[in-house]
């Protein structure tokens, strides 16, 4: 495969694993040719670029806007209106770049808009039972550490005393 193949492939969007196994040379050479000659592995490829957002023309960048900001849903109440997944809705946020509400107005809108929420808190007993299982467990892996470092120094000793060479006797 010549150069111009290479860097043709990598701009319509061929992955380094798929150009390295077209072209029969191991991964590493494929990506640093092309990084030599100019091509970045962070430069956004032309025909990734916009694939995961072909599926999604018909969702107007306003509409979107307006579900978000103006009547105040969450992402994931937007992708429900929308029928598409959460990570779609953020995906296409950033594409159209809407901006999104800083973590703290957006749980203080969500608890405006779900005031009976709670969130589970144990009972004590559950919170005194948790504790004591991490003190058993932080308790059997240090005895498994002070196990495996008493072995560890039991086989330097055995290796230091049969590495010993016998004293030469003269006769």
């Amino acid at each position: 495969m010549t150069h111009g193949e290479l860097i043709r492939l990598r701009e319509f969007g061929w992955t380094y694993r798929a150009l390295s196994d077209a072209s029969g040379l191991p991964y590493g050479t494929v990506r640093s040719r092309l990084q030599r000659w100019g091509i970045k592995p962070n430069n956004p490829v032309s025909a990734n670029r916009g694939r995961r957002l072909n599926k999604y023309k018909h969702i107007d960048r306003e509409r979107l806007r307006s579900l978000y900001w103006d009547h105040g849903m969450g992402m994931r109440e937007v992708g429900e209106a929308l029928e598409i997944p959460l990570g779609s809705v953020c995906r296409i946020m950033n594409f159209y770049g809407i901006p999104r509400r800083d973590r703290v107005e957006a749980r203080k809108q969500f608890f405006d808009r779900h005031p009976d929420f709670q969130f589970y808190r144990p009972t004590h007993e559950e919170a005194v039972a948790r504790a004591k299982r991490g003190v058993e467990i932080r308790r059997k892996k240090a005895e498994r550490r002070r196990k495996r470092a008493e072995a560890a120094q039991r086989k330097r000793e055995l290796n230091e005393t049969c590495n010993k060479q016998p004293a030469v006797v003269s006769a």
